[in-house]
């Protein structure tokens, strides 16, 4: 289980189970994340779909963000948005917004940005 909170050993904001993503450490299901989409809640309505390193809003219509090594920029060519590194999740003037526990893939990555810290 993935922990994603605060600051680092903090209160969990939400976890990652294996393909869901819940709010808190076992409430309700916030996303469930594949490969290549993250859908809301449980049910088949897709949020997000992941095309290597590019996040686009629902089945692909529109570019929310691109992640570079860690960067999050808007959009295709938008301004910095975020960074995550060694775990720590910082906002465009690098002050640490939150904390993942494990390794993740983009697509986690980007359901954790979107739903739990509202970066794009």
């Amino acid at each position: 289980m993935i922990r994603i909170s605060r600051e680092a050993r903090g209160t969990p904001l939400a976890t990652i189970d294996g393909m869901r993503l819940l709010k808190g450490c076992e409430g309700p299901q916030l996303a469930s994340i594949d490969n290549d989409k993250v859908c809301k809640g449980s049910g088949q309505i897709q949020i997000l779909y992941i095309a290597g390193n590019r996040v686009f809003k629902g089945m692909g219509s529109m570019q929310l963000a691109h992640i570079e090594r860690g960067r999050v920029y808007a959009g295709a060519t938008g301004p910095h948005l975020a960074t995550y590194a060694n775990g720590s999740i910082t906002d465009d003037a690098g002050t640490m917004i939150g904390h993942i526990d494990r390794p993740v893939t983009t697509g986690e990555l980007a359901a954790v940005l979107h739903l739990v810290f509202a970066i794009f």
